[in-house]
């Protein structure tokens, strides 16, 4: 992991290959640069890749965590390109799932990147899944860093609020039947299960 670093902002990014163009990964809210962990193993043989964790996800941190405008969240992105590439960034090919992506359309619009060369949005949201962002820490700050075992993994997952069963009563914990009950489940995300 490298680090660009201000007084007031720490952004967290991974590297991957030497050589071609830079894909500039920008993930989903929620997650972090690490979702793209799998993809940049497979990129980095024709490109190199930056998958850095956005304001207020993964082990970034700023002055104000909770200010994800889309507007702040661009100049961050401008602000680390800028701290790794100066004022002549390569050809730049920006990828974006869900958050990322609203990020990496806006960016794109504003026709400042000179060098970007391709655009690639994943199940990108816009309108009021970008207004709702203000209550991001609120859910990120209610999940669980880590676990003592893979067992507590599972209960801590299956009985969080991100997960809903329907017709489905566990009367007391095991995490063998848990896994071996989970085809019959149904994961609901919190804002859906409202429906």
């Amino acid at each position: 992991m490298s680090a660009y670093q201000t007084q007031m902002m720490l952004v967290l990014f991974v590297m991957a290959g030497t050589e071609g163009p830079v894909v500039f990964c920008l993930h989903g809210g929620g997650y972090s640069g690490l979702s793209f962990a799998l993809s940049a193993s497979k990129i980095k043989e024709k490109a190199r890749v930056v998958a850095m964790d956005l304001r207020g996800h993964g082990k970034s941190s700023t002055e104000n965590d909770l200010d994800l405008s889309i507007e702040t969240m661009c100049n961050d992105v401008f602000a680390v390109l800028k701290a790794l590439y100066g004022d002549s960034p390569p050809a730049i090919v920006l990828v974006g799932h869900s958050m990322g992506g609203s990020v990496a359309v806006h960016i794109a619009a504003k026709k400042t990147l000179r060098s970007l060369a391709g655009l690639v949005v994943v199940d990108v949201v816009e309108g009021t899944a970008m207004a709702s962002l203000v209550h991001m820490q609120k859910i990120l700050s209610g999940r669980m860093q880590h676990f003592s075992s893979i067992e507590k993994s599972v209960k801590g997952i299956f009985l969080s609020y991100e997960c809903y069963f329907l017709n489905f009563q566990i009367p007391e914990f095991d995490a063998g039947t848990m896994m071996g009950r989970i085809k019959g489940a149904i994961k609901i995300s919190q804002i859906n299960a409202a429906i």
